[in-house]
């Protein structure tokens, strides 16, 4: 596995540079509904009959990492560590696609380059590949990766990125519909997970899977 450039070049700590350099990186080899990048903020706004929220601009290209991420670890009930934990080694993927757009999931979700600490669910690149290095076989949840990098997961919204007007939010496991609680999502190995935002009478083409032997999974 090989971890992020930046990650490795900015943590000197020898134990943590060396549980994050087996990590890997990789692009999507999935195929999936063409789609382009958006560089709009997605605003939502409520309804002053109805009090729903709606979104009335495009997303954003790019998820922004909170500025306190040892804050959005811990509001996430997860536990900043010194180095990745090993009982606990598993990998998924995750898209997000609004109206069409790709949105970016950015590298270092989850990791404190400065202080030299990262949460067992992280992100390396901006692959989408979501790192659980643990050290307790405890669930990992996806609701508590968009709280981790300040997007919850709530009603049609992620974040501040909402369903308009006929539209709905969907979460997709392995190419097929979730019924569940998108937030109670237990994440586990080579999932291919899509949160998807789009017309509510549309069904959409969605990867089913992650071309994990090309990164090296």
């Amino acid at each position: 596995m090989r971890n992020s450039t930046r990650f490795a070049t900015a943590l000197l700590a020898g134990s943590l540079l060396a549980a994050v350099a087996g990590c890997a990186s990789s692009s999507h080899a999935a195929t999936a509904t063409t789609t382009t990048t958006a560089a709009a903020t997605r605003t939502p706004t409520t309804s002053a009959s109805t009090g729903s929220t709606t979104a009335t601009t495009a997303p954003p290209a790019v998820l922004q990492l909170p500025a306190d991420t040892a804050a959005a670890v811990r509001a996430a009930g997860l536990q900043m560590l010194g180095s990745e934990g090993t009982v606990r080694h598993v990998h998924a993927h995750l898209d997000l696609l609004v109206d069409g757009h790709q949105v970016v999931i950015p590298p270092d979700v989850g990791i404190d380059v400065a202080a030299q600490q990262l949460s067992p669910l992280h992100t390396h690149d901006a692959s989408g590949i979501l790192h659980i290095e643990a050290d307790n076989t405890d669930p990992v949840y996806l609701g508590q990766f968009f709280v981790e990098i300040g997007y919850p997961l709530h009603g049609s919204c992620f974040g501040t990125v909402c369903a308009g007007p006929g539209e709905t939010l969907r979460v997709y496991l392995d190419g097929k519909p979730y019924s569940g609680d998108p937030a109670r999502l237990v994440l586990d190995d080579h999932q291919e997970i899509v949160v998807w935002i789009g017309p509510a009478g549309t069904h959409p083409t969605v990867p089913s899977t992650y071309d994990w032997a090309a990164a090296g999974l």
